[in-house]
């Protein structure tokens, strides 16, 4: 048993036979990620991945695009609710403010908001103080199924200096792109679609992502001349702002956060931030265990595998994994 699927949750059993250290790296450039001491109910993390952190001699673009960048850790980090934006507690007052209002307020999230899972991350507004512009469900659906084929896997092998194999993974399997749209994007996107107070019809989606972002401030217009509610634009795009502004609809600027500056962290969210570096990235090491978020076989975005590098899952791990999984099959609740 040198290979497990676990889901998302059964991680934290892993995390709980690891310590009171873990290292966590991107395996092929043999760059440390980050690393978090493992301590009671908190876990303080040190981040090494830094905005130069960059393997810089890729000679294909298929390569190029498939190493981790800072941005994929500051979009890995704002989804696990590790860091947040600047002014978020701006938008707290300005929320509730809203509420107080005669007219129902709705706040419309831009698509880069669902790639950052803002809604899930900050636990600020609810479904019913949401609606969605179908136009973003078709932006991140454009993007969500790129694949690797077995011709770009070897190119990559081909380039990369350590652990060539790991790749081999992910041959027919989601790019980087695909991933972080996949992933984050549609995971947040279809875990409130049917619970949001609206979803806002607009005009189809374009290949322009200028004109997209024209469609999405026109919808959410004809949505507030309808006069019914209130609707409030929440972006981090500038081009978006200007668009709102000139089509004078009302809009929250949440600034992006310039650099990951991690609190301590639960161990739950812990857990959520090794699960979505391992799916952005497709893989990630942690002390001697390969993490799979992307793999041959993989069934549901909730499965990840575990590959023990020195041989056998740890005995009392796995006693523990199938008592947990046993309990859970009796529908006992942690």
């Amino acid at each position: 048993m040198s290979e497990l699927v676990l889901t998302r949750q059964e991680l934290q059993i892993l995390l709980n036979h690891l310590g009171p250290r873990i290292k966590v790296d991107y395996p092929p450039t043999n760059l440390q990620l980050l690393d978090a001491g493992l301590d009671g109910d908190r876990s303080e993390i040190t981040l090494y991945f830094q905005e130069d952190s960059v393997y810089s001699d890729a000679k294909t673009d298929t390569w190029h695009s498939e190493q981790p960048r800072y941005g994929d850790l500051v979009q890995c980090f704002l989804a696990s609710g590790l860091i947040t934006y600047p002014n978020l507690a701006d938008l707290k007052e300005r929320v509730q403010v809203y509420r107080n209002l005669r007219s129902k307020v709705v706040f419309c999230p831009d698509t880069n908001l669902f790639y950052n899972n803002f809604i899930s991350a900050t636990g600020l507004l609810r479904p019913e103080d949401l609606a969605f512009v179908d136009l973003c469900r078709g932006e991140i659906i454009a993007s969500y199924n790129n694949k690797l084929t077995a011709r770009d896997i070897t190119t990559i092998k081909s380039e990369i200096k350590y652990q060539p194999g790991l790749y081999d993974e992910l041959i027919n399997r989601r790019n980087k792109v695909s991933r972080l749209a996949y992933n984050l994007a549609f995971q947040e996107y279809s875990r409130y679609q049917d619970r949001v107070y609206q979803v806002i019809k607009s005009e189809p989606g374009t290949r322009d992502s200028e004109q997209n972002d024209r469609l999405f401030v026109e919808a959410v217009k004809r949505y507030s001349d309808e006069g019914k509610t209130f609707p409030v634009v929440l972006t981090c795009d500038m081009l978006l702002i200007d668009l709102c502004e000139a089509y004078g609809v009302e809009y929250f600027h949440l600034e992006l956060p310039t650099s990951i500056q991690p609190s301590l962290a639960e161990p739950w969210r812990l857990v959520n931030l090794l699960a979505v570096l391992s799916r952005v990235l497709g893989f990630i090491k942690i002390e001697a265990m390969v993490l799979f978020g992307e793999f041959r076989g993989k069934k549901t975005a909730n499965e990840h595998k575990i590959r023990f590098l020195r041989g056998e899952a740890p005995l009392e791990f796995g006693r523990n994994l199938e008592i947990c999984r046993e309990l859970m099959k009796m529908g006992t609740k942690f």
